[in-house]
């Protein structure tokens, strides 16, 4: 009984991790775009990092 109710507390963290990701697709693609650009153009990778709103949880 008590190792069931481990599984399902366990199952349960898992969902909740995983299901974390797609909200912050669109802040990991600008993240991505930083950094491609931080070597080429500085300026243009910092002014991205300037222009991103922190998500809100």
């Amino acid at each position: 009984m008590k190792n069931t109710f481990y599984i399902l507390i366990a199952l349960l963290l898992l969902m909740v991790a995983c299901g974390r990701p797609s909200a912050n697709a669109p802040l990991s693609a600008e993240l991505q775009r930083a950094e491609d650009l931080m070597y080429p153009h500085p300026d243009c990778a910092l002014h991205i990092l300037q222009t991103m709103t922190p998500p809100v949880y």
